[in-house]
């Protein structure tokens, strides 16, 4: 069963149609199918795609889903603080250096952490 945001693996926002749903699957299908994409993972992203068209086509299982969601995204797992060297970086031609404190907690007790663990990924952009 595919996890995490169906709405977001088809591209399309949760207030889609059945119209917009379904053409989203067909581009999504036509550009993962294992037959015209031989990449590493294809066929993986073609079955998630697959499974988030069954659920969000039909009424029933989209409310379904619609409502286990919103309980789920009513409270956040982290609580996320920065704090930037500056406020402001003037365009310059010499490098410059900002440096952020981050702080990231748990917002809920270690025992209410949902399991599996989850995973963190921090990606810096430059």
């Amino acid at each position: 069963m595919a996890t995490g945001d169906l709405y977001a693996l088809l591209g399309v926002p949760a207030s889609a149609s059945p119209e917009d749903i379904k053409t989203a699957y067909r581009g999504a299908a036509r550009r993962f199918h294992p037959d015209v994409n031989a990449n590493f993972g294809a066929t993986e992203e073609f079955k998630l795609v697959s499974e988030a068209h069954a659920v969000l086509s039909d009424a029933a299982q989209r409310a379904q889903y619609d409502a286990g969601a919103r309980q789920k995204s009513a409270a956040p797992v982290f609580n996320l603080r920065a704090q930037l060297s500056r406020d402001r970086v003037p365009v310059l031609a010499e490098p410059q250096v900002v440096y952020a404190l981050v702080e990231l907690r748990p917002a809920v007790a270690p025992a209410d952490i949902p399991t599996p663990p989850v995973n963190l990924t921090l990606v810096l952009d430059r």
